[in-house]
């Protein structure tokens, strides 16, 4: 393996099969930040982040000094939220600004997917979820699953999941948006502001409609396109060498 490098999305596995990962970001210097146990941002050692277990990189950061310093920025706070702030969330914003998790996006497609074909949802959400599209998206959410347990590199995860991210990442920009809005809006209505809570209730709405409807799923083949490109290039460099 290669050493690490300050800009490394660093994983380590949580349980013995490997099922959930720990994730930080590599500072440099044997050091890492990540999200602990606790809920608090906390810079600690490669061997205090490892735990016995061996550390992999998953991705690199585009920008190295934009990610040490948000992550820098976070530190002694307690962001965490197992669904829109879990450590994953955390070092994907540090290295892009825009925070998701993998783990949270595959989970929900494939709990959605079997909510709907078990009929909880309803008969016509059933037959959607059966059709030749779904189950195309529900393979590649399972492939891209299959992809980062053995370990493959990211741009292999990412195109095999492409089909299904189209499903997953609309779903989790829902979830995100809709406990943002609520948190908001609660937050206003306790403070007595009434007129901002209202506000922000619809303009909350109004973002995440669009953030699921538009956004998510450019940036979803856009990824798969870069991904495609990476995969292509890498090929190209290992034939001609």
């Amino acid at each position: 393996m290669r050493k690490l490098k300050a800009g490394d999305h660093l994983v380590v596995n949580i349980d013995s099969l490997g099922l959930t990962k720990h994730h930080g970001l590599c500072i440099g210097k044997d050091e890492v930040i990540h999200l602990g146990k606790l809920g608090i941002v906390e810079l600690i050692s490669f061997i205090e982040f490892a735990e016995g277990q061996q550390i992999r990189v998953k991705d690199i950061a585009c920008c190295t000094p934009t990610a040490i310093e948000r992550a820098k920025s976070q530190l002694g706070k307690h962001p965490y939220h197992l669904i829109c702030g879990n450590c994953e969330h955390f070092v994907t914003w540090c290295l892009t600004g825009d925070a998701y998790s993998e783990q949270v996006s595959n989970s929900v497609h494939i709990i959605s997917q079997a909510a709907a074909r078990s009929g909880l949802i309803g008969q016509v959400m059933s037959k959607t979820a059966t059709s030749t599209a779904a189950n195309i998206a529900l393979l590649s959410t399972a492939a891209k699953v299959t992809g980062e347990y053995l370990n493959l590199p990211q741009p292999v995860n990412q195109l095999l999941g492409t089909p299904g991210d189209l499903i997953a990442k609309p779903l989790e920009s829902v979830i995100q948006g809709s406990v943002k809005t609520i948190q908001d809006t609660v937050s206003q209505i306790h403070n007595g502001e009434y007129f901002e809570a209202s506000k922000s209730f619809t303009q909350g709405i109004i973002a995440t409609s669009v953030n699921a409807a538009i956004v998510k799923p450019i940036e979803v083949v856009g990824n798969g396109l870069i991904a495609a490109a990476d995969i292509y290039r890498d090929v190209w460099w290992w034939l001609r060498n």
